[in-house]
């Protein structure tokens, strides 16, 4: 069923839920707390070889939710960026609240 001016289903809102569900708070805690070492050139060995590890769960991740997302922008013949932005669609949910605190990313999802 389409949406007019691109809006999302009350059913493609929830897989995109579960997607985000994927890389709970806990991963993100993680990675920001890595990412923060890395910048401070603190970052031990092991450190370094999970957040490689982190940083490719993050990347399949997006592909996931690209793959997710681009069917939807393409049924309501939008780009996938404005199918985001007329939905609110930014970083995940706890990406911006751990990565970015004080930037606008956080309130976004």
């Amino acid at each position: 069923m389409r949406e007019p001016n691109g809006v999302l289903t009350a059913q493609e809102r929830e897989a995109i839920t579960l997607l985000n569900a994927e890389l709970p708070p806990d991963f993100w805690r993680r990675y920001a707390e890595l990412t923060r070492k890395l910048r401070a050139r603190t970052i031990t060995d092991a450190e370094h070889a999970e957040i490689k590890q982190l940083a490719a769960e993050e990347e399949a991740w997006g592909g996931r939710r690209i793959a997710l997302l681009q069917p939807m922008a393409r049924e309501r013949e939008i780009s996938l960026i404005e199918l985001m932005k007329r939905n609110r669609i930014g970083h995940h949910p706890d990406a911006g609240r751990f990565l970015h605190p004080d930037s606008s990313h956080a309130a976004r999802s």
